[in-house]
């Protein structure tokens, strides 16, 4: 019966060390934020979250052809908006209309 004992303990601990295992917080150096992703139209930013360079950029325009930015501008805004708030380029994006749509 002390065997059982034994073993039964032995196997509670090692179940309990792998399960808290499971649910330890991974660190990182990136803050996990949540970023929207437009594409120049040729008239306004359109929300495309699924947009990438490949899609297609092309013609000619004073403005990048994919932003990325975590202010939410909702499902579209004009180009006078860009300097009201933080904004990137996204990927290799470049001045161009976005072809994809």
């Amino acid at each position: 019966m002390k065997n059982f004992r034994k073993v039964a303990l032995g196997l509670l601990v090692t179940v309990l060390a792998f399960g808290f295992s499971a649910f330890k917080a991974e660190v990182s150096g990136k803050k996990n934020v949540l970023t929207y992703r437009y594409v120049n139209t040729g008239t306004d930013y359109q929300l495309k979250s699924d947009a990438e360079v490949i899609d297609g950029c092309g013609g000619t325009s004073p403005h990048n052809c994919i932003i990325e930015t975590n202010v939410n501008k909702g499902t579209n805004f004009s180009y006078d908006d860009l300097d009201d708030f933080s904004w990137e380029a996204y990927d290799s994006s470049a001045p161009a209309e976005y072809q994809g749509l």
